[in-house]
C-alpha cells in the first residue's frame, strides 16, 4: 500500500478519520488482504511453498515466521521470466531451501554481510570481483566446473590491482565460522575444522593447480577464517596450526571485519596468521 493511498483511508478534506487503535487495525487488516490476494494464486498453482520455521527475530531469539519460498517449478519460471527480460542472471534453486532455520539463516546472513564489507572496502583502483557462495560452488562442482569435491568455501571471490601497468589477480577463499563445528572430533569424524584443513591443503596440493574456475590467476589463494567470536578463532587458530604453518590462512571475527573502518579490512591489522602476527591482506 503506498503512501498516497493510506493518506486516502485515514484523510478526507483535512479531517482525520481514523486513529490510533483503529488504524493499526486497518493498515493490519489492509496488509493481510493484500497478502491473501497476492499470494493465494502462487499457491495454488504450486509456485510457492509456505514453511513456519523456527527463525532468529530482530531481538536475536528464535520465532517461528511463515515464509514464503518458491518451489522447483515457482524458480523455474522466474528463470523463464529473466532469460526473456535477458537478464543474464541465473536462479540457484535446491531442495535444500525448504529447510531454512534459524542456523543456516544467520550463516546465510552472515555471508551476505562479509560480501557487503569488501564491496564497501575495495575502492578504485583496485577491482573486486567474481564473488561465489557456497550454494553456487556446490552446483559448479556438481557439474564439474570445478576440482572443489568434498566440501567447498562459504565464498570466493578475486581482487585485482594493476601494478606496473600489469594486473595481478589475489583469489580468496571465505570460510565463515559460526561455533557449529567441532574443532577436533576425537571419534573420527570428518565433519570438524582441522579435517577441512586437511582438505584444504590437498587442495592446494593438487586440485587447484588444474582448476578450471581459477584459471589465468597467477596467485595462489588466501583463505579467510572469520569467526564469531575471538576465543573460539583462538581455537581455529591452534588447529589450523597443527596441520600446517602456511600463511595463507588468515583469521579475524566476523565483529572486526563488519563493524570496524572500510579501509582496515585489506590494509588494516585485523587478520592474523596461524603464528599470531598481524599482516595486511593487501598492500595497496
Amino acid at each position: 500500500m503506498t503512501s498516497s493511498q493510506t493518506s486516502r483511508l485515514f484523510f478526507q478534506d483535512g479531517i482525520e478519520l481514523l486513529s490510533g487503535e483503529a488504524r493499526r487495525r486497518a493498515i493490519a487488516n489492509a496488509e493481510r488482504y493484500a497478502n491473501r490476494s497476492t499470494l493465494r494464486p502462487l499457491k495454488d498453482l504450486q509456485l510457492i511453498q509456505a514453511v513456519r520455521p523456527w527463525l532468529r527475530a530482530k531481538d536475536g531469539g528464535l520465532c517461528r515466521r511463515e515464509t514464503h519460498i518458491l518451489t522447483e517449478a515457482g524458480a523455474r519460471l522466474v528463470q523463464q521470466w529473466l532469460d526473456e527480460q535477458g537478464r543474464g542472471e541465473r536462479i540457484r534453486w535446491s531442495p535444500a531451501v525448504l529447510e531454512i532455520d534459524g542456523t543456516n539463516q544467520a550463516h546465510a546472513e552472515a555471508i551476505v554481510d562479509c560480501s557487503i564489507a569488501f564491496t564497501r572496502a575495495v575502492t578504485s583502483p583496485l577491482v573486486f570481483w567474481g564473488w561465489k557462495d557456497d550454494r553456487e560452488l556446490m552446483r559448479l562442482a556438481r557439474e564439474g566446473a570445478t576440482t572443489f569435491q568434498a566440501g567447498v568455501p562459504d565464498a570466493i571471490f578475486v581482487i585485482t590491482a594493476t601494478v606496473d601497468g600489469r594486473r595481478r589477480h589475489a583469489p580468496f577463499f571465505l570460510e565463515l565460522d559460526r561455533g557449529t563445528e567441532t574443532v577436533t572430533a576425537l571419534d573420527g569424524r570428518k565433519r570438524d575444522w582441522t579435517a577441512k584443513i586437511e582438505r584444504y591443503e590437498r587442495y592446494f596440493a593438487g586440485g587447484y593447480p588444474a582448476d578450471p574456475l581459477f584459471r589465468g590467476l597467477d596467485q595462489p589463494p588466501v583463505v579467510l577464517v572469520v569467526a564469531t567470536s575471538a576465543r573460539r578463532l583462538g581455537n581455529l587458530m591452534e588447529a589450523t596450526l597443527a596441520v600446517t604453518p602456511s600463511r595463507r590462512y588468515r583469521f579475524t571475527t566476523l565483529g572486526d571485519l563488519i563493524d570496524g573502518p572500510s579501509h582496515e579490512l585489506l590494509t588494516g591489522a585485523i587478520w592474523q596468521t596461524v603464528a599470531g602476527d598481524r599482516l595486511p591482506l593487501m598492500t595497496v
